[in-house]
């Protein structure tokens, strides 16, 4: 050994370190799993009870990887608890209201129906959002399409305008596997204009019941106060038909009345599988919008 030491001392630095296999046969392995160890060591906190010396590189990935799904499972758990609660709360709503109370949604559901019914996207607003607006667009793109797959009818969903920031997070999430209709160009160009409903808050028109024969159009804005009546004036300017939900006439809210792009998106999927404006926007609407029944309701 001392003689071993002297070599060390004297020749080239040495790249490896000796160690026994499990048959006690000595075997080099490069300091630069050492340099990994440690990186895993740290992200799984530097827990006392792991020898960072005696533990393989591979049982430390395994470690790594039994924390990350810990991590995970303790966040899934959280989002159970929490529809849980809005689940709760929803029905005692629903019970006041003397509405149906909303079902839990079983696990192992079957695949949604896809209709004839058309609803689309228009992503047409990078140059009037932030990056991080971007994003939250993106996110709630995501959440009307997984919710359009758990009813027993789907809704014919497209996207419009997919450039890009949206375009970079749609690829990233593996959209193109998605069941769903993407296109590049503008809803003008994909669609007949005598077809298209351009959904605006701001519009006379009223939405009382859906025809398959339109396609209605959801703006793809996320911050709605800083270019309040943008979509309505867009449907003016282009010449197309343009109509609001029935919000005033089934519900009142407390505070603001914009709603994301998931929320106008949910609610026209509950109306095509409960033919109720009412149940449709008790089911989707959150309670932190204070829903409650109008007093002047429409039929």
């Amino acid at each position: 050994m001392e003689q071993n030491k002297e070599s060390s001392e004297v020749g080239p630095q040495d790249t490896s370190e000796t160690k026994q296999n499990a048959n006690g046969n000595e075997q080099t392995q490069p300091l630069k799993h050492e340099g990994r160890k440690r990186k895993l060591f740290e992200l799984l906190g530097s827990p006392e009870e792991v020898d960072l010396e005696a533990t393989s590189l591979n049982q430390l990935k395994k470690l790594v990887k039994e924390k990350e799904w810990q991590v995970r499972a303790g966040e899934r758990r959280i989002k159970r608890r929490e529809e849980r609660k809005e689940l709760r709360l929803k029905n005692k709503a629903a019970k006041e209201q003397g509405l149906p109370l909303v079902q839990k949604r079983p696990r192992n559901r079957p695949k949604a129906v896809k209709t004839k019914q058309r609803v689309a996207i228009d992503l047409d607003y990078e140059n009037y959002q932030t990056p991080d607006d971007s994003k939250k667009l993106m996110n709630q793109v995501i959440r009307c399409y997984s919710e359009n797959r758990k009813l027993e009818k789907g809704l014919d969903y497209y996207l419009t305008s997919l450039t890009g920031r949206c375009r970079e997070k749609f690829v990233q999430q593996n959209g193109s596997q998605w069941d769903l209709e993407h296109h590049e160009k503008s809803y003008l160009e994909v669609f007949n204009k005598e077809e298209l409903v351009y959904l605006s808050s701001e519009s006379e028109n009223v939405l009382l019941e859906l025809d398959d024969s339109k396609v209605y159009v959801i703006g793809g804005l996320v911050d709605h106060n800083k270019h309040k009546g943008l979509s309505h004036s867009l449907a003016l300017k282009h010449g197309i038909s343009h109509a609001r939900l029935p919000i005033d006439e089934f519900v009142k809210m407390e505070g603001r009345k914009v709603l994301t792009v998931n929320h106008v998106f949910e609610i026209m999927l509950h109306y095509l599988n409960t033919n109720n404006w009412k149940t449709s926007f008790f089911n989707v609407l959150p309670q932190r919008k204070q829903v409650s029944e109008a007093k002047d309701q429409g039929e």
